[in-house]
């Protein structure tokens, strides 16, 4: 067996000496189909030379017979144009994550001349190469029979051992995490490369676990379609994501597949991008939301945000939206300029003509064509004064008049001639410009402030409703305004989307409207979210099931539920299961753990503030030589930020994280429950899971959720008192004391 490492030894050396001696080059089909190309091919090439492919399959077919494809991260070609290595992304590659031994048939599919055809592929032999640094270090072999003695691990030793997913398994165990999300090529999973390669016709939805890799996967397949759709390029695209720090923690990740370029941006940017300077927004953070309302159980206040996200809010906007377009067609008003006019019947005709366009653009569009009907109008009357100018000048010089007596009159005319010309173009502009003053559409924000005057009318006074509407002040915009002025701008603004794809990550925060209002700007959507790490209660998503069955009604979309998590070890999930089941035991499936132990989950009571920073101190100690990114996470920004303080006194490298911000590598990261979603950590500690910092409840179960599985290989949790009733069963409650840093607890 050892002769299989030194022969595809040879066969790696041999490609990295030909790319070096150009005799390789990048394939024709990547030249083709990039999208925004940023480097050139020499710098590719020199990208994947110490890794240039990471697989290889042998498959038979009746068409082609035996063939051995080695698959890469880049496809490459030689000078007679023929694929060494085939890029991952080609339809092809879809059999080699597919297959495992026992299911050798295998079929994928292609696209001939706009037609799909299916090809289907007999498996010989998968081979799962792990090199580094250009060298070979171990092939894991799969062959068709499921309990073959060739399914196993050769090493550089001629060690064989039979293993299941060992170079994943490999690559979770001594990998640190950067923070950063990680480019998964190599690792992809059968039900990770089924979401990666869904057709661009259809929404998605991908309902993941923690540690699902369900992030990284959206990126993937955005990169899978822009190779497979040469009309798509970095214009058309969009990735939305959850904070500033999620948009750097995948700026690494663009380059290698080929999404430089492409445009990321939060919700709350991309809003305030189209609604510009005109609209004020107040500055309202999840610090706002979850302390003075979700964790102030103010409930008619909860209420209130939750319908400003509802579908019923959005079918109340509809119908506001809707009158307000036919009263602003009812409201064209007759026009007179200097005894020239358009009478309402012949404006309403005018604005007929551009009812293909959105209401905005057909408001704008009738309005210059009105001031160009007076304008040249006006123009007319200009040229028919300088002709009567012509007329009478012609006239006079057959009067007999001197010379000196012509030049006098010839310049009174012209004086005569500019002050009328004046005069009419003073009017037009004056008349015109108050008709078209007063013609323009409504605000963004006046539309907004106006549905709130006509919800307060007598055709919505129930108690209900004036329950939920005292909340509203008038002229504050915040945070929970945005989803709904978006939507009446791509309302009123957009005939037809603007984008033909966009991503959208921790979706499940996003209430029904914000759906609503993507779904106008763009063809097709990637949703991609977990439904248990939804902490906005009322106003997100618990399930999907109202989005596809009401949004998505007429349309294919395809849920994808992804239940295995990679990041975390056994031990931590174990914790996860524990505390989700404790509220929703009958209502969910357990995460499945990635088959790789771990550290058991630390439980340390403490009974005032200076013994918690004590035995914090110690663990971080402990864990400062194992680890590269740790992570406190307190309930709240207050105490997590109270927390970082006190611990900056102790370590240089103690950094205080919010949405904002940037987590700096080999950093000791504070933050609160809310602000960690989508992060993770070598070790995490939970300074405090007590019964009053984490009651049993629904968001406080999907909080200590969150906080939990952010954990890759170490979790400790500290508690003051008595633990949380959601770890019950996991330690026992014990007595009380007080110290002077109970502020931190």
């Amino acid at each position: 067996m050892q002769d299989e490492i030194k022969k595809e030894q040879l066969e790696l050396d041999n490609i990295i000496k030909n790319i070096d001696n150009n005799v390789y080059l990048v394939s024709e089909s990547a030249e083709k189909n990039a999208h925004s190309r940023t480097i050139d091919d020499t710098s590719i090439l020199e990208n994947v030379k110490s890794n240039p492919y990471f697989g290889k399959m042998t498959i038979y077919s009746e068409d082609y017979g035996e063939e051995t494809i080695s698959l890469g991260k880049n496809g490459i070609r030689n000078k007679e144009e023929d694929l060494v290595v085939v890029d991952w992304r080609r339809p092809v590659a879809s059999v080699y994550y597919n297959f495992t031994p026992g299911q050798s048939l295998q079929e994928y599919t292609i696209d001939l001349n706009g037609i799909e055809m299916k090809e289907t592929v007999e498996v010989l032999n998968k081979k799962e190469i792990q090199i580094k640094n250009r060298k070979v270090l171990k092939i894991i072999q799969q062959v068709s029979e499921e309990h073959s003695e060739l399914n196993g691990v050769i090493t550089e030793n001629g060690i064989e051992v039979n293993v299941t997913d060992e170079v994943l398994r490999s690559i979770l165990e001594e990998g640190e995490t950067s923070g950063y999300l990680k480019e998964i090529i190599a690792t992809i999973q059968k039900e990770q490369d089924i979401a990666i390669r869904q057709s661009i016709d259809k929404n998605v939805i991908i309902q993941g676990v923690a540690g699902s890799g369900k992030s990284s996967i959206a990126l993937h397949r955005l990169s899978y379609l822009l190779y497979n759709h040469k009309n798509l390029n970095s214009d058309n695209v969009l990735i939305i994501a959850p904070s500033e720090l999620f948009i750097h923690s995948i700026k690494d990740l663009l380059p290698g597949l080929e999404l430089t370029g492409i445009k990321q941006v939060t919700f709350n940017r991309l809003v305030k991008e189209y609604l510009k300077s005109n609209t004020k927004i107040k500055d309202y953070n999840y610090k706002q939301h979850f302390e003075k309302t979700l964790f102030a159980e103010d409930v008619s206040n909860s209420q209130y945000i939750g319908f400003k996200g509802s579908k019923e809010f959005k079918e109340l906007l509809d119908q506001h939206l809707n009158n307000i377009k036919s009263q602003y067609r009812e409201g064209i008003a007759f026009i007179d300029v200097n005894g020239d006019f358009l009478t309402k019947e012949e404006l309403q005709k005018i604005y007929d003509e551009y009812s293909y366009l959105s209401f905005y653009k057909q408001a704008e569009k009738f309005l210059q064509h009105v001031e160009n009907h007076f304008k040249d109008l006006s123009k007319q009357k200009v040229i028919q004064l300088k002709n009567k100018e012509e007329d009478i000048l012609s006239f006079i010089r057959g009067g007999g008049l001197t010379d000196s007596e012509n030049k006098e009159l010839t310049v009174l005319l012209e004086k005569v001639k500019r002050n009328k010309a004046m005069i009419i173009k003073t009017e037009l502009e004056r008349e015109v410009t108050s008709w078209v003053t007063d013609m323009k559409p409504p605000s963004i924000l006046d539309i907004y402030h106006q549905l709130f005057v006509y919800l307060n009318s007598e055709e919505f006074k129930t108690s209900e409703m004036q329950a939920i509407l005292k909340h509203y002040k008038p002229g504050e915009i915040d945070y929970f305004d945005l989803a709904p002025l978006f939507y009446i701008q791509v309302f009123l603004e957009y005939d037809k989307p603007k984008y033909s794809h966009i991503i959208i990550d921790e979706a499940q925060d996003f209430s029904y409207i914000h759906f609503a209002a993507l779904k106008k700007l763009t063809s097709t959507m990637t949703i991609i979210g977990d439904t248990e790490q939804s902490i906005f209660m009322e106003y997100g998503q618990k399930t999907w099931d109202e989005i596809v069955q009401s949004l998505f009604l007429n349309e294919e979309t395809t849920i994808l539920q992804l239940k295995m998590s990679y990041r975390s070890t056994k031990e931590v999930i174990e914790v996860a299961n524990h505390i989700l089941n404790t509220k929703f035991k009958d209502k969910r499936e357990d995460i499945v753990p990635f088959s790789r132990n771990g550290e058991p989950v630390g439980y340390n009571r403490v009974e005032t503030g200076i013994e918690l920073r004590d035995k914090i101190i110690d663990t971080l100690k402990e864990w400062e030589s194992k680890y590269k990114r740790i992570a406190i996470i307190h309930k709240d920004e207050n105490r997590a930020k109270a927390l970082s303080e006190v611990l900056k006194n102790h370590f240089s490298n103690v950094q205080y994280v919010t949405l904002d911000d940037e987590a700096n590598e080999q950093t000791i990261s504070v933050i609160a429950s809310y602000n960690s979603k989508g992060m993770e950590f070598d070790a995490v500690v939970i300074a405090n899971a007590n019964e009053r910092s984490y009651p049993n409840d629904d968001l406080h179960a999907k909080l200590l959720y969150v906080a939990v599985t952010r954990a890759q290989k170490e979790l400790k949790i500290f508690y003051q008192n008595n633990p949380s009733e959601l770890l019950a069963g996991l330690i026992n409650t014990e007595h009380t004391n007080q110290s002077e840093l109970d502020f931190i607890l």
